[in-house]
């Protein structure tokens, strides 16, 4: 089958000429994905749609979004479907860099490249490898675990664009919060500096930039500036004549593309010519994954935890333990067995009410939690404890007992928490000699974008299912850190199952379940352990 491209590169136009229903029926069915919540949609309302196609067929021609071309390949590989690109694939793919000038350009630009103290700074060559694969396509995604240089990666790509390709402005970055915005903007001109060949005479980088954010400084310079670093709530305000200039663009942690306000952001930048985007878990597949290429671009790239640590060693190992805690009383398991059992089923809704009936009766559990405190008091080192519930307080109780029982540091941090707070935790934590700093977070602010080299055990002491948030849970640890040769990941899990009989269990293990998955595709070792809790008191 031919396929061309749409004068403005938007879309893939196959020819569908002489093709039997059969393959069209085959192509759209390929190119149909159901929505992640599909099974809660349809369950509220059987009539709602509960999927979306990425191909149109309109008489002999079908019309694909140009950034799915790597599906359109796999597409006709299973169908065993001949393929043939009329168009200049350069449109897509800018295959005129050559890993021998890329080489040479980065050992030019970091060649002399010092670290504040004077150390030699110098990029890993997976982190090389990455950028250069990046930059042989104007539209495209790598995924890079935790600890893997993704800001690096970005820095290399915009000073090839910028020094090479002669891109010397019209550059937007954008990340999911205040805190990552500043630190990516704080990094890039910390790379240049050490780098020391594109400065001015005051020892400055010689591009202007600006940060888009409540309470930034350079804020008001706007789109005037060669740089734009914002976080997805400023810049998705912004009309699209804010965007008119930008011609290259940069997403971290680029799986939120789920959100809307990341796709208008990418809507409105339609003069762009290079969309990049990083992140640490792409999605894996289905819709997330199919809007995510269609929006960016395929992941062309990928460096995996597994890699990084075993392979690469330039992670720390993470040991997972499983702390299933098992719960004694019969009250409680009984009334819980009891909604389970009369739960209608199917019923999506009292399905979630049960759920969080779950939920509330782990957190207001007392024997439950002295055994977590217990478990944290127990920790040597400094340590991050990660929660869900904000509005009931149960973070807050966590860090007011460990405050009164300990005589460590304890730090709290929720969603209120203003960003320079949040960073002075950090700081303190990276720079207590002692080790003795916990800081308890809730997962939404600190499960992804936040560098603490300075830890050793993290905590989970909530439930949660989520691959995306359990993959950025995990990375917190990975930095490596002088003398850190392993962190440990405490999993603490809820069983109020009835004995032996698992046919019925509880949401707080099935939960469990679907992050041993997790851990098992990640290829995390893992260790039981289970504790008995007390009966109540």
């Amino acid at each position: 089958m031919n396929c061309k491209i749409t004068k403005d590169h938007k879309f893939l136009v196959l020819d569908l000429e002489g093709q039997s229903i059969k393959v069209v029926n085959w192509l759209k069915e390929y190119f149909t994905k159901k929505y992640s919540n599909w099974f809660v949609i349809a369950q509220k309302n059987p009539t709602a749609v509960i999927e979306e196609t990425f191909v149109q067929v309109y008489g002999n021609e079908a019309f694909i979004p140009s950034g799915l071309w790597v599906e359109l390949i796999k597409f006709c590989e299973q169908c065993k479907l001949p393929l043939n690109f009329t168009f200049d694939f350069r449109k897509v793919y800018n295959n005129i860099i050559s890993k021998t000038d890329f080489t040479r350009y980065i050992e030019k630009k970091f060649g002399n490249a010092k670290t504040p103290d004077g150390g030699k700074f110098y990029p890993y060559p997976h982190q090389i490898e990455t950028a250069f694969k990046l930059l042989n396509y104007k539209n495209a995604c790598t995924e890079v675990a935790t600890s893997g240089g993704k800001t690096l990666i970005m820095f290399m790509l915009f000073s090839y664009l910028k020094d090479v390709l002669g891109y010397k402005k019209g550059f937007c970055i954008f990340t999911p919060n205040t805190s990552l915005t500043q630190q990516t903007a704080d990094k890039f001109i910390d790379y240049e500096k050490m780098c020391g060949n594109d400065l001015d005479e005051e020892g400055n980088p010689n591009w202007t930039h600006s940060c888009l954010y409540t309470g930034s400084k350079t804020s008001k310079l706007g789109n005037k500036v060669d740089v734009i670093f914002g976080n997805y709530q400023s810049l998705t305000r912004r009309k699209k004549a804010f965007f008119k200039d930008t011609k290259v663009i940069f997403g971290d942690e680029i799986h939120h593309i789920t959100a809307r306000s990341v796709r208008t952001i990418l809507s409105k930048a339609t003069n762009s010519e290079y969309v990049y985007g990083v992140t640490g878990t792409f999605p894996s597949e289905g819709f997330d994954n199919f809007i995510a290429q269609v929006f960016i671009g395929p992941v062309i790239h990928r460096v995996t935890s597994y890699e990084l640590i075993n392979i690469l060693g330039k992670a720390t190992p993470i040991y997972v333990f499983q702390v299933e805690l098992i719960w004694q009383d019969r009250e409680i398991i009984d009334y819980l067995r009891g909604l389970r059992d009369n739960k209608t089923k199917f019923d999506v809704d009292e399905g979630r009410i049960i759920m969080d009936k779950e939920m509330e009766v782990v957190r207001n559990h007392m024997p439950r939690f002295d055994k977590v405190c217990e478990l944290i008091k127990k920790t040597t080192k400094n340590t991050l404890v990660l929660f869900g519930d904000v509005k009931g307080g149960y973070g807050k109780k966590i860090a007011e007992e460990l405050k009164t029982t300990t005589r460590k540091s304890v730090y709290y941090v929720d969603g209120s928490t203003p960003a320079s707070r949040r960073d002075y935790y950090i700081e303190q934590m990276e720079n207590d000699e002692d080790e003795n700093t916990i800081i308890v977070a809730s997962i939404g602010t600190f499960s992804e974008g936040i560098d603490i080299s300075r830890l050793w055990t993290v905590f989970l002491v909530e439930s949660t299912k989520s691959e995306k948030i359990v993959a950025q849970m995990l990375g917190r640890g990975m930095r490596n850190f002088e003398g850190k040769d392993n962190v440990a990941f405490f999993d603490i899990r809820d069983n109020i199952n009835s004995g032996t009989d698992n046919k019925k269990d509880c949401y707080m293990m099935k939960h469990a379940s679907e992050r041993d998955k997790i851990y098992r595709k990640r290829r995390f070792p893992m260790h039981k352990m289970k504790i008995m809790l007390d009966n109540k008191i």
